[in-house]
């Protein structure tokens, strides 16, 4: 079960996202479960475009595709480090 918060992407349309609610889609001898998922695809736009489907038409984002980038500083012994006068 993905918690709010989640990434998740669209099996079908590819599109990331990260889970902000549930809802259901209800017929008339069944009732499914959807995710509400705010799309990432769309970071120029000032409002998040909100995408509802089926629940099983998500998949949760293998951690290999999120990317996080890191970088350290050199270190410098004092002795290495002049003085600005």
């Amino acid at each position: 079960m993905f918690k709010i918060g989640d990434l998740v992407q669209h099996k079908t349309t590819g599109k990331i996202g990260k889970i902000v609610g549930y809802g259901c889609r209800v017929g008339d001898d069944y009732n499914l479960t959807t995710l509400k998922v705010e799309l990432r695809s769309y970071s120029s736009c000032p409002i998040q475009p909100i995408a509802e489907d089926l629940f099983d038409r998500w998949q949760a984002l293998p951690d290999r595709q999120i990317k996080i980038l890191a970088c350290t500083l050199p270190r410098f012994s004092k002795s290495s480090l002049c003085e600005v006068a």
